[in-house]
């Protein structure tokens, strides 16, 4: 939608529409055409001449011309605070002039003081940053001293002219009235983005498009504590919609935060059809469309519009809905109950042309989340609807949610506090379905657990076991079903179980809330099923029962611990594919942000190393919590057990200093071993001479070098052959290199780690990312056929 539209004079701009027709008002600007300037020049110099020297914007002109018959019946000057230039009057023109020009010396050049707008010369002057009066003896020739923010409307009007054979006509009066309508030139709206990869959570939204999450949050009605977002849901954006003048069309801008190696077009379609290419370079002309560096901060213009007096009256808000796959002019006008014909008078086009939507929404359309209590006014009535697909899924799992919620109910009515028959917060039926999408769209979800709650029902009662159990379980934890270290498989009622001997010192160490707390249940950390704790003895063991992994750990996968464990598997023949490592790095990245960011309060891993990682039977990875992380406010002064030193940040080794950006470290690590499958600490072993030298020092020799692509094919693991894109292996490349910075302010957050991979693996062919999770030929189950016809994970 055009804010100023082009009608008539050279270029005009219409600001207003009086009653009569033929009568319009002009907004005139320093860059129209000559014959255009010099018309305003005359105007000018007969108002000077009846007014005497007065004042005027020239920068971004503000002269308003009321054109009547095509001549011009009044003028309105108007200007803005911050930059004023004084009209110098014939007189002091001439004075002027023999004194030679105005000019003054600023730090050893020349700069001119005044400017000169066709036969009218003008003077700088300093604006005054507080109203004062003006002594009736001092000559300020009718200069208005304003604040420096003072509102235009009753500072900024320097005079008002009106022809003398038009004073009757309240020419005035429609001259004012124009100033008053150029308030329709900016206003608070929204804008609606779907939800997708790069835009995967409230996080991501806030840091890089520079929203408030809070505020996204409050407007779609989302509670405070939501994060995770599904898949493709239309969410409100705030935005202050604003007229381009120059342009002459209404935009919005955000600041989006570039990620290395993104391009303009990658902004543009995670934005989703809310703004274009051109218009993005536009506004960044010294910045190049593609490999764009970390961090660099661009200004993203984005469609909007507010509503005329003239084109949309008595609309209060118009909304920028970029149009999806099946929809039409009928479709959106009977879901925002509204017409066909104000949709497309709203867009000024014809019924056959496509469109962008800024809509005028009905409070009839249900929210995307209803809260109990009524929101902000526009908070209370702008919904988006979903898709009538979308609707039915909802109503599907709302079903499955009343059975489920009415069933908790009836066995937990000792301890409730709710009210019967209470309505349950939309938040919850969500955080139902919430769930994680891999790259063959299959959903691995968090089983009704809801973030951000702390009702008793969500506290999970870990199972006891008796040590006699344990022993049947593990065959008297014998040789054959030793996994590693102090860990065994174990059959218990049909499932297979990791258990864990533990000496009674580390007993006192482990954070039971971690998995106490229903609320804290994650797809990609291994749940703690039960304990066995000996009370016997202070000399004796305690046991850890965990879900089991049937993969094994990722340190096996990529540094050949498989071919020792020959009782685990039925082939050696195994490696991972580049598609699966990536998932892999993926969900281990998802892990850490909900530790470090989704928690609270948060946790710190402290232990976050390939051993920990493990993988289950469809190569979901998921973190063992058997380093014991311990929460930050605690400050425990050591790290995990077991926790190798290639794997601790510089800080921590120097000062012990314990933050989220010690497990960001710890994944860099773990990013490079997956990468070019070698240890953390590349040994004589090697053969390369390059004894003792860590991964993360290594990384940076093989990026700065000149043949950089050259030395990471060389450096990547070669069971993956030539199958993986060098874009990727640099990208990867580049993120370990970035979370393994010896400053831990310059590294990545966990949540970054994830838009990054997230942009990865959705770049994956099909093909590709279909064998993320499958991929038969690659590898085989590593559990005993025994064990693995009847063991489950979850």
């Amino acid at each position: 939608m055009l804010c100023l539209r082009n009608q008539g004079w050279i270029n005009e701009r219409l600001v207003h529409m009086p009653s009569i027709e033929v009568e319009r008002i002009v907004l005139v600007s320093d860059n129209d055409p000559p014959a255009h300037r010099n018309k305003v020049q005359e105007v000018v110099k007969m108002m000077e001449s009846e007014l005497g020297c007065g004042w005027i914007y020239h920068k971004l002109c503000k002269v308003y011309l009321f054109i009547s018959s095509q001549r011009i019946a009044g003028c309105l000057v108007a200007e803005r605070i911050k930059e004023a230039f004084r009209v110098i009057c014939d007189a002091e023109t001439k004075r002027t002039e023999a004194k030679g020009p105005i000019i003054k010396e600023e730090r050893g050049r020349l700069k001119s003081a005044g400017l000169q707008f066709g036969n009218i010369m003008f003077q700088r002057e300093v604006v005054r940053k507080i109203l004062r009066v003006v002594n009736k003896n001092e000559d300020v020739n009718g200069a208005i001293y304003c604040e420096e923010e003072a509102v235009p409307a009753l500072c900024g009007i320097r005079a008002i002219w009106v022809s003398p054979s038009n004073r009757r006509k309240r020419i005035g009066t429609h001259l004012l009235d124009a100033v008053s309508s150029e308030s329709e030139t900016r206003c608070s709206t929204f804008a609606v983005l779907r939800t997708n990869s790069r835009f995967s959570s409230l996080s991501n939204l806030s840091f890089y498009l520079g929203i408030n999450k809070f505020v996204v949050a409050d407007t779609n009605g989302f509670s405070a504590d939501t994060e995770f977002l599904p898949r493709d849901l239309p969410l409100l954006i705030p935005i202050d919609c604003k007229c381009n003048s120059a342009a002459g069309v209404f935009e919005a801008e955000l600041t989006k935060t570039a990620i290395k190696g993104e391009s303009l077009f990658g902004i543009l379609d995670s934005l989703e059809g809310l703004t274009s290419c051109q218009a993005i370079w536009d506004k960044n002309p010294r910045v190049l469309p593609w490999n764009l560096g970390d961090g660099i901060s661009l200004t993203v213009p984005i469609k909007c519009a507010c509503p005329t007096f003239d084109k949309s009256p008595g609309t209060r808000l118009l909304i920028t809905y970029p149009l999806a796959k099946g929809d039409s002019v009928s479709t959106l006008a009977s879901r925002f109950n509204t017409t066909q014909e104000a949709i497309i008078l709203t867009n000024n086009r014809t019924s056959g042309g496509f469109f962008f939507d800024p809509e005028r929404l009905s409070s009839s359309i249900p929210p995307v989340n209803r809260r109990g209590k009524r929101r902000k006014m526009w908070s209370a009535w702008i919904y988006i609807a979903l898709t009538g697909v979308a609707v039915g899924i909802c109503i599907a799992v709302a079903a499955v949610f009343t059975i489920i919620h009415l069933k908790r109910r009836r066995d937990n009515n000792h301890s409730s506090g709710k009210k019967p028959g209470g309505l349950v917060d939309d938040v919850e039926l969500q955080q139902l379905s919430l769930s994680i999408r891999t790259t063959s769209d299959k959903k691995v979800s968090f089983e009704g657990s809801v973030i951000g709650t702390t009702t008793p029902r969500n506290k999970v009662l870990l199972e006891t076991f008796t040590l006699e159990e344990l022993r049947k379980a593990t065959e008297g934890f014998s040789a054959s079903n030793h996994i590693g270290g102090s860990v065994h498989h174990g059959r218990l009622g049909g499932k297979s179980l990791a258990i864990k001997i533990t000496r009674p010192e580390t007993v006192a160490k482990v954070e039971f809330g971690l998995f106490k707390d229903g609320s804290h249940k994650h797809p990609n950390i291994v749940r703690l099923l039960g304990t066995c704790l000996s009370e016997a003895s202070a000399d004796s063991d305690s046991y850890f029962v965990f879900e089991y992994a049937k993969n094994g750990s990722l340190k096996d996968w990529i540094h050949g611990g498989l071919a020792i464990k020959s009782q685990f598997i039925a082939s050696c023949d195994c490696f991972l594919t580049w598609a699966q490592r990536l998932r892999i790095c993926l969900d281990v990245a998802m892990a850490l942000q909900y530790m470090h960011h989704i928690m609270s309060p948060s946790y710190i891993h402290r232990n976050v190393k390939s051993r920990n990682i493990f993988l289950d039977e469809e190569f979901n990875a998921k973190i063992g919590n058997f380093g014991m992380p311990v929460s930050p406010e605690e400050g425990d002064p050591g790290p995990g057990p077991n926790c190798s030193q290639a794997y601790l940040a510089p800080e921590f080794v120097r000062q012990g200093k314990i933050c989220p950006s010690l497990d960001v470290f710890a994944y860099g690590v773990v990013l490079l071993e997956v990468l070019t499958g070698r240890p953390p600490v590349i040994g004589a072993s090697e053969g390369r001479g390059e004894k003792g030298i860590h991964l993360s020092e290594k990384i940076k020799s093989v990026l700065n070098s000149e043949d950089a692509e050259g030395e990471i094919r060389e450096w990547i693991d070669g069971a993956i052959g030539d199958s993986y894109p060098i874009e990727g292996a640099l990208q990867l490349a580049n993120l370990a290199r970035a979370c393994t910075e010896e400053d831990p302010t310059l590294r990545p957050s966990a949540g970054e780690v994830v838009e990054v991979l997230l942009r990865l693996v959705d770049e994956l062919p099909a093909a590709q990312g279909e064998s993320c999770l499958m991929s038969e030929s690659s590898s085989k189950p590593l559990v005993k056929a025994a064990a693995s016809n009847s063991a489950i994970n979850q």
